[in-house]
C-alpha cells in the first residue's frame, strides 16, 4: 500500500512539475514580449510629442513673411499631409491597440496563471516535505531492515563455520571408518570367496535333490496316470457288473413276484383242494377208488408246492448274494477313493515341495549374482557373518 500511494503520489507531482513549466515558460515569454514593446511605446510616444512640440514652430517658420493666401495653401496642405500621415497610421494604430489588448488578456491569464502556479508551488511545497518525510521514514526502516539483516547473517555466518567444523570432524571420523572398513572388506571379501565355494556345492547338491525330486514327481505322475486308468477300468467294470446285477436283481424281483403270486395261487388252491379233500371225505370214505385218486392228486400237487418253495430259497438265495457282492464292490470303489485322493495329495505335496525347492534355489542364485557384482564393483555393501551364516 505504501509503494502504491507513493508511486501515485510521484505521478501527481510529475504531472505538477509539468504544467509549473509550462506556465513558467509563458510568463518568461509574457515578460521578454512586454520588455521589447515598452521601449517601443515609450519612442512611439516621444517621437508623437517631439513631432506635436516641433510641428507648431515648423509651421511658423514655413510661413514666414509670405502673403495671407499662401500660409492658408500651406496650412491646408499641412493639414492634409497631416489627415493622410494620420489615415496611414491609424490601421497600425488600431492593430497596436488590438495587440495591447490581446497582450494585456494574456498579460491578466498569466497572471491568474502565476497565481495559480504560485499556490502549486506551495503545494509541491507540502508535497516534497511529505515525500521528504516518507523518505527520510523509509530511510530509517531501510537502515533497521540493513542492521537485522547484516545481524541474520552474522548468524548465519556463525552457523555457517559451526556446521563446517562439523562437517570436517565427520569428514575425519568417515576416514577412520573407511579404513576400518577396508578391512572389514577383505576380510569379507575372503568369507565371501569361501561362501561362494561351499555355495556351489550346495548348488551341485541341491540340483542333484531337484532332479531326484522331479523324477520322484514325474514317477508320481505315471503312478497318478496309472492309478487313474486302473481306477477308470474298474467304476467301467463296476458300472458293467452294477448293471447286470440290477438286471439279474429287477429278473430275480420278477420272478420272486410270479413264486409268491403262485404261492399264493397254490395256496388258494391247496384251500380249494382242502375244502374239497373235506367235502370228498365223505365220499372217499365211500369209494376208495376216489380216495386213491385224490391221494394221488394230493402228493403232486404238495411235490409241486415243495419244488416251488426250494425255487423261491435258491432265487432269494441268489438274490442274497448279488446285494452282498454290490456292497463288497461299494467298499472296493470307496477304498480306491480313498487311495486315489492320498496319492492326489502326495502328488500335490511333492510339487509343492519342487516349487518351493525351485523358489530357494532361484533365490539363492540371484543372492549369488549381486554378491559377485557388489564383490566386483564396491565392496562395501557386504552381508553380515549373520547372513553368511544362515545363507551356509
Amino acid at each position: 500500500m505504501k509503494n502504491s500511494d507513493e508511486s501515485s503520489k510521484s505521478s501527481s507531482s510529475c504531472q505538477i512539475l509539468k504544467q509549473c513549466k509550462r506556465y513558467i515558460w509563458n510568463i518568461h515569454v509574457f515578460f521578454e514580449l512586454e520588455d521589447t514593446l515598452q521601449p517601443l511605446n515609450i519612442a512611439m510616444t516621444v517621437h508623437v510629442s517631439a513631432e506635436t512640440a516641433q510641428a507648431p514652430h515648423q509651421i511658423l517658420k514655413s510661413l514666414g513673411n509670405g502673403t495671407a493666401e499662401e500660409k492658408l495653401h500651406l496650412l491646408c496642405k499641412k493639414h492634409l499631409e497631416s489627415l493622410e500621415e494620420y489615415r496611414l497610421v491609424e490601421p497600425r494604430l488600431k492593430q497596436l491597440e488590438r495587440q495591447i489588448t490581446t497582450q494585456q488578456r494574456e498579460k491578466e491569464q498569466l497572471q491568474a496563471d502565476h497565481n495559480r502556479m504560485i499556490l502549486a508551488k506551495s503545494r509541491l511545497e507540502g508535497l516534497c516535505r511529505e515525500m521528504q518525510r516518507q523518505s527520510k521514514a523509509m530511510k530509517e526502516e531501510s537502515l533497521l531492515r540493513i542492521k537485522c539483516e547484516e545481524e541474520k547473517r552474522k548468524e548465519i555466518a556463525n552457523k555457517f563455520q559451526s556446521t563446517l567444523n562439523d562437517i570436517s570432524a565427520l569428514m575425519q571420523e568417515n576416514s577412520k571408518k573407511n579404513v576400518q572398513l577396508r578391512q572389514e572388506n577383505t576380510e569379507l571379501a575372503t568369507k565371501l570367496k569361501s561362501l561362494v565355494e561351499n555355495y556351489e556345492v550346495w548348488e551341485q547338491n541341491m540340483s542333484k535333490i531337484v532332479q531326484q525330486k522331479e523324477l520322484e514327481a514325474q514317477l508320481a505322475k505315471a503312478k497318478h496316470a496309472k492309478v487313474n486308468l486302473l481306477l477308470k477300468q474298474e467304476t467301467e467294470k463296476f458300472l458293467r457288473e452294477k448293471q447286470s446285477l440290477l438286471e439279474n436283481l429287477s429278473e430275480l424281483q420278477k420272478r420272486c413276484t410270479l413264486l409268491t403270486s403262485n404261492e399264493l395261487q397254490l395256496r388258494t388252491e391247496l384251500g380249494d383242494y382242502t375244502s374239497k379233500y373235506e367235502e370228498f371225505q365223505s365220499v372217499l370214505s365211500n369209494s376208495s377208488k376216489v380216495f386213491a385218486t385224490f391221494k394221488s392228486d394230493m402228493e403232486s400237487t404238495s411235490k409241486k408246492i415243495k419244488k416251488l418253495e426250494k425255487e423261491t430259497i435258491v432265487y432269494k438265495q441268489k438274490w442274497e448274494s448279488s446285494t452282498n457282492a454290490l456292497l463288497e464292490m461299494i467298499s472296493h470303489k470307496e477304498k480306491q477313493d480313498k487311495e486315489l485322493t492320498n496319492a492326489q495329495q502326495r502328488i500335490l505335496t511333492l510339487e509343492k515341495l519342487c516349487r518351493a525347492l525351485q523358489g530357494e534355489r532361484n533365490e539363492l542364485q540371484n543372492q549369488l549374482n549381486v554378491q559377485k557384482a557388489s564383490s566386483v564393483s564396491s565392496p562395501p555393501d557386504m552381508p553380515s557373518q549373520s547372513e553368511e551364516t544362515e545363507v551356509a
